[in-house]
């Protein structure tokens, strides 16, 4: 176990609980649409508490119709289920995460708005972006395929205004995402261009893909 992991747990339980709170919570929920690990460690955790919520109460219930003295202790019966559902809503966390690991496009989660920017065959134009009053941040994410020959990706955004950011060495997630995430107050309403490029492993730069977008306000 690495240093940093007991740290984590103990941010992870303190978002679960509601005591991680300010900063702190804000940039712990933008962490979680980049760490599909630490998405997965949330749910494991909420999914624990709420079982064990459930099972107290169960039990609770089940011992107030019993005479006093038989209350002295949790059966052994109860202890053995708390812990198959403890493994089973690991499991289960596990499992869903990769149905759940890419959000529905142009989603407003936890006070960022993330927005899916992808060709359509056949369109006349490029996506149509507007971007949300609500949310002060923005993830846009663009689909790539992965492949064993390229190190990293890099992402080049030009729109109005001299409006002009590079992202470089950026990595695919498992559902094959490039993620770029900036403030939403740095986007004029206008025409923009994201021009993506691959580093393959023997340093060879390369043009990807260019794609065209219309962002609103």
């Amino acid at each position: 176990m690495s240093a940093s992991e007991p740290r984590c747990s103990e941010q992870v339980a303190e978002y679960v609980t509601g005591r991680l709170v300010g900063e702190a919570r804000e940039r712990f929920e933008l962490a979680l649409f980049s760490d599909p690990d630490l998405l997965a460690a949330v749910e494991s955790e909420s999914a624990l508490r709420s079982g064990f919520r459930e099972l107290a109460a169960e039990e609770s219930s089940k011992l107030s119709v019993l005479p006093q003295r038989s209350r002295a202790r949790p059966s052994a019966s109860w202890l053995a289920m708390a812990a198959s559902f403890a493994f089973g809503a690991v499991l289960t966390a596990l499992s869903v995460w990769p149905l759940r690991s890419r959000l529905p496009n142009n989603t407003t989660y936890a006070n960022v708005q993330v927005a899916l920017l992808e060709a359509t065959r056949g369109a006349a134009s490029g996506p149509l972006l507007t971007v949300s009053a609500a949310a002060p941040r923005i993830v846009l994410q663009f689909p790539v395929v992965n492949s064993s020959d390229s190190a990293s990706y890099s992402i080049a955004l030009s729109g109005p205004a001299l409006f002009a950011r590079q992202f470089d060495g950026l990595l695919a997630d498992g559902d094959g995402l490039l993620s770029v995430e900036m403030p939403t107050a740095d986007f004029a309403a206008g025409s923009y261009e994201a021009r993506i490029s691959t580093l393959a492993r023997d340093g060879t730069r390369s043009e990807y893909q260019r794609l065209a977008f219309e962002l609103r306000r």
